[in-house]
Order: C-alpha cells, then structure tokens, then sequence
C-alpha cells in the first residue's frame, strides 16, 4: 500500500491493521489525544445526523447520544439468545487507546453487516448487503434500550 501522507496533528493510516491473538487489532497511528478531547467537546452541541451512504448507513451523533448509543450496541449484541453471531473487534492506536470498535454480524459463513463505531468523532457507519436490516429491525430495539435506561419505570 503507498504510504498517505497527511497534515501535522492528524491520524494516517500507513499498513493494514495488525491483529493481536487477544482479538483487538492495532492502528499504525498514534491518537492525538487532545485534538480527539475537542472533537469530542464540540460534538457535545451536534445535532444528530443520520444519512445513506454508497453501501450504507452513517450515523453523526453527538456526545451524550454517543455514549449511551455505545452502552445500547454492545447489550444489544452481547445478547446470547440472538440468532446471528456477532463478533466485537476492538481496535487501538499504537498508545493503546480505543479509537473504534467493529461489530460483523453474520449467520454462518453469510455476512449481515457491519457496525463501525468511532470513538473520536462520536460516529457510527454500517455497511454491508444487509445493512437494511440494520435500520428496519436492530436500531429501533437499540433506541427502544437507551429509552429504557435513561427512563426508567
């Protein structure tokens, strides 16, 4: 791969990920912490902003939404009874920070989709064949969970 080069303070991606026998992968970059800590601050005031793209779905949210959107994935996909597998990909920087975590759902050797979720820019992509499925059926428990946590009965 011909190396990218990019400007001063930003995160290029150089290699293809490593992979770690602990199940994370590591980024070739190295997180600029303070840059990622007023992203995270002026997402606080972002509106939500959801759109297609060429093979999916983004999803822009602010920081707030972010964390319990986060909290909502991974109960939702940790859930043992669902009739997909689901397996979570933790990726760090070469500091070791949590720069975003993969979610690939499939049945069997049949790939459903993928869920992307950047911790930095408080963002989401979901992409895949059946990424639809997504939108129609898993979002709206995800919403009706985070719903439930912060209203509780």
């Amino acid at each position: 791969m011909d190396e990218i080069v990019g400007s001063p303070g930003t995160a290029v991606l150089t290699e293809v990920p490593q992979s770690h026998e602990s199940g994370y992968q590591e980024r070739t970059y190295s997180l600029n912490v303070s840059k990622s800590m007023q992203k995270k601050l002026a997402a606080t005031d972002q509106d939500v902003v959801v759109y297609k793209t060429g093979g999916g779905l983004r999803l822009l949210l602010n920081t707030g939404m972010f964390e319990c959107y986060k909290f909502a994935v991974d109960q939702f996909f940790g859930d043992t009874s669902l009739p997909f597998k689901c397996c979570k990909i933790p990726i760090h920087d070469k500091q070791g920070n949590l720069v975003e975590t993969q979610y690939k759902l499939s049945t069997g050797r049949q790939s459903i989709y993928t869920l992307n979720l950047y911790h930095t820019k408080s963002s989401c992509l979901i992409n895949g064949k059946n990424a639809q499925k997504f939108t129609d059926v898993h979002l709206p428990i995800m919403l009706k969970n985070i719903e439930d946590m912060l209203l509780p009965e």
